[in-house]
């Protein structure tokens, strides 16, 4: 039985974008249309909000001209530069123009371009899953978020909460991207920022050990194991063969790291939130440390590493 029998339901405008550049991913959308479905098939009665926000247009400078002019009720307004921004705010049925030919907006896009800041990475282990309540190893097993796990991801939301996040990544398994959204909901300063999917961030494959009891996995690795080490005493003892080789997990994964960084740094830099599973964020950090020392993790523990456009440097914990 629903725990609630109404409700109002919020989807941030921009999430329905889903992996396209713009306008509407009819696949995020009709994912978004099942889960709606079974919810109102329990009995709740749903509202449904889409978040407006902020609309960019981008027009020939004449044509931006003479909208201002429409709304300002001027005959004639001076030629817009190139680049140069007119903003306007819609509110209470009546358009305004707050700034007219403003290239304020353009010039500091330039200046980044030409001295972008690092990259500031924060490398996020997953909020508790139903796999890690019962103990179990999920490398790629992708179970549901317990309730306990939300809130892990809400307050560690509300800990990031004054980051300015340039981008958000997490892998396609939702338990990665349920816990990106927490933290970005609860976050103070860009709450509808969008969560991109990035299926090179994915988990570790532990073969015949996904879904084993942590204990017995633990006790193959022994105390303090590196990634590495982990993967190869499963490797050994995986009778299906299917534990996913170190070096290929590597690749992957600090593939998908550099692709994100070198993006973010082009139009940039600043702050990128990234989640995914504890043995792949163990594997980066050690990897790109260069460290033989274990890093030893929890659910919603943060790494932080900088990308300099470059090098990483991973901090300490």
């Amino acid at each position: 039985m629903a725990k609630y029998k109404r409700i109002l339901l919020k989807l941030s405008g921009e999430s329905l974008m889903g992996e396209k550049q713009y306008g509407i991913d009819e696949k995020r959308l009709a994912e978004y249309a099942a889960q709606i479905k079974e919810i109102h098939e329990q009995g709740v009665q749903i509202g449904i909000v889409i978040g407006g926000g902020n609309i960019l247009m981008v027009a020939h400078g004449g044509i931006n001209s003479m909208i201002a002019a429409e709304i300002m009720q001027e005959q004639e307004l001076e030629p817009l530069d190139n680049s140069s921004i007119v903003l306007i705010e819609y509110k209470d049925h009546t358009y305004t123009v707050l700034d007219f030919n403003d290239l304020s907006y353009a010039q500091k896009a330039q200046e980044k371009m030409e001295s972008p800041d690092p990259v500031e990475i924060y490398l996020t282990v997953h909020a508790e899953t139903a796999a890690d309540a019962a103990m179990r190893l999920n490398g790629q097993l992708d179970t549901a978020l317990t309730e306990n796990g939300q809130a892990q991801a809400a307050e560690l939301g509300k800990a990031l909460g004054n980051l300015e996040f340039a981008a958000v990544y997490a892998s396609d398994q939702f338990k990665d991207i349920h816990t990106a959204r927490i933290i970005v909901e609860n976050s103070a300063v860009n709450p509808d920022l969008m969560v991109n999917q990035n299926m090179d961030l994915r988990g570790v494959g532990c073969g015949y050990f996904d879904g084993e009891l942590r204990a017995v996995a633990d006790a193959l690795a022994g105390e303090e194991p590196t990634a590495h080490a982990r993967l190869a005493a499963y490797a050994a003892a995986d009778k299906t063969g299917m534990t996913e080789n170190y070096e290929s997990a590597r690749q992957r994964l600090t593939g998908a790291l550099q692709t994100i960084c070198e993006e973010t740094y082009s139009h940039g830099g600043g702050n990128v939130l990234v989640v995914s599973s504890e043995l792949a964020v163990q594997l980066l950090a050690e990897a790109l440390g260069s460290s033989e020392k274990a890093v030893a993790l929890k659910n919603a523990d943060v790494v932080h590493i900088t990308f300099d456009g470059d090098v990483f440097t991973v901090h300490p914990q």
